[in-house]
Order: structure tokens, then sequence, then C-alpha cells
């Protein structure tokens, strides 16, 4: 299914973020840089920013040059790729930045943070739109639907939320994991389907209809960090130190990504999708690209 194909070992913390644009592939570390790869020869390229502290969360703007940088601080930094230069610097988070998203169509970026704060910011002045106040913990996981004008997260309650995209009313609150929902992730077939998955080390299946749970199954023995659908598969990471792949159709379970297969030793803290490559990032200060066999 995937055999490794090289790793990098350069960062000298904790590796928790990845992010890619058409050509390059970007980590943030607890050493407090964001450094970007060759994803072809795992190469370090000349474009490196360095923050004041450990660094959470980064994305890059689908079609733009910039990447937004999420610190432990509270910090957000925008930066243009091209220049290889910081165009904005928001000081508005008090706590850690687990969270950023884009809405390409409306120009949003949504930001999550440990206080269970989500704020959203105009993407092409940096404004603040609005800020809003959950009080729910951790906002780890954020999905934009735009098809059905949705904006959904899960958070370190348990809880996902499910908000209206035009107006921001909250539609619809459920209890979806015990201590903490994680990640979610989204398929269309057949019917709407949500993935969801949190520190029980549960994967959920809901219908968007109505929001009703039709399918639950343990997956990991820890906390599940991330989910991600590909065409055939569904992929989820854990802190259990091991990356596994289901069969979208059944969930079936294909393949573990693990030690045996020259997988990382601490905890996966988060995957990418990039061409036929399957990244992965952990603990281990490690990343490694996967590749089908």
């Amino acid at each position: 299914m995937y055999k490794k194909k090289f790793e990098i070992k350069e960062h000298s913390g904790a590796v928790f973020s990845l992010a890619k644009d058409e050509n390059y592939i970007y980590s943030a570390s607890a050493d407090k840089f964001v450094t970007r790869w060759n994803p072809n020869t795992g190469e370090q390229d000349s474009f490196a920013i360095k923050c004041e502290t450990s660094i959470y969360k980064i994305n890059h703007l689908k079609n733009k040059s910039i990447l937004v940088i999420g610190t432990s601080s509270g910090d957000i930094h925008i930066i243009d790729t091209k220049i290889k230069n910081e165009i904005k610097f928001i000081k508005y988070h008090k706590v850690p930045i687990f969270e950023i998203q884009f809405d390409e169509v409306d120009n949003r970026m949504y930001v999550g943070d440990a206080d269970g704060n989500l704020s959203v910011w105009n993407t092409i002045d940096w404004s603040l739109l609005l800020n809003l106040p959950f009080e729910c913990g951790k906002i780890r996981s954020i999905l934009i639907l735009k098809k059905l004008n949705k904006v959904i997260f899960g958070a370190q309650d348990g809880k996902i939320r499910v908000l209206n995209n035009t107006n921001f009313n909250q539609e619809f609150v459920f209890d979806a994991h015990v201590n903490g929902c994680l990640t979610l992730s989204y398929i269309e077939f057949k019917k709407n389907v949500l993935f969801s998955a949190g520190k029980d080390g549960n994967i959920k299946v809901w219908w968007l209809d109505g929001f009703k749970e039709v399918f639950v199954f343990p997956a990991h023995k820890e906390s599940i960090y991330k989910l991600v659908v590909t065409k055939n598969t569904l992929i989820s990471i854990s802190r259990d130190k091991t990356s596994k792949v289901w069969d979208i159709s059944n969930l079936d379970f294909l393949i573990k990504l693990d030690r045996k297969l020259g997988g990382h030793s601490h905890s996966v803290n988060d995957i990418l999708l990039f061409e036929a490559y399957l990244i992965t990032a952990g603990d281990d200060k490690r990343i490694i690209f996967w590749q089908p066999d």
C-alpha cells in the first residue's frame, strides 16, 4: 500500500504542523523554525522563518504566495513566500494557536485557539471580522463546507459545533468524543459524510443530514490527531506512534505505518498529501515521505 521513500531529520524539536504550496513542503517545529523542503529530494530550501516561540500550526493560502504561522504565544505571522518577508503581524490571541483554515471564496481566515476562541479574518487586508468566544477549550479542527454553507469545528470539550457560514449562528452542537474532538474530515459519496476522531481513539461517522451518528469503531490506542481522506482511503495518525490506512468504502483496515516499516518512534502529529506522497511528522523530530508501492 505504502512504503517509506525517505525522511528528513533536520529539525531539533518536535514537528507539529505541515503545509504545502504547488512546489514545496513547509514544516513547523518546537525549535521555533518554519522550514521549506523540496518534496522530490527532501533537500532544504533557502526559505526559513524563525519565531520567538514554538509553532503549533501553519497553513498555506491556496493559489497565493501566503503562509500563515500560528505560534504557542498566540502570535500570527503572515508571510509572503515569494519575497520571503513578513507582510503582517497579528497580536490578538493570548494563548496558543492550534488551527488555521481558509475560505478562499469569501476571503476569510478562521483561527482557533487554546481557550476556545474562534476568530475570523479578512484575507484581503487581514482585518478582524469577528471573534466568537465559545469557552470550549482547544479548537483543534475547523472544516469549511461551502456547498452546505457550514463551518464545523471540534474542541477539547468533546463537542462538534456547526455554524452557519453567512451569519455565524450556531445551528447544531452535539457530543462526539470523550475528553476532546481533535480532528474532522469530509467526503461526499451517496450521502454527505463527516468523519471525526479524538482523544478516545475512536473514529466516528456522521450523516450531515441532521448530524446523526451512524458508525463508530476503535481505531487507535491513544489520541487521534488527524484524519485525511483520499479517493479510496481514510488515513488516521495518532499519539500511539502509528498511522493507519482504512478502505473508504467499508472502513476495513488496510495497513499500519509503524516502526517496523521505518515509521515514527513517538507521536505522529500531522499528515499531508502531496501528489502521490503521504507525508507524516512527529515528536521524534522527523518528517517521513511515504509512497504507494
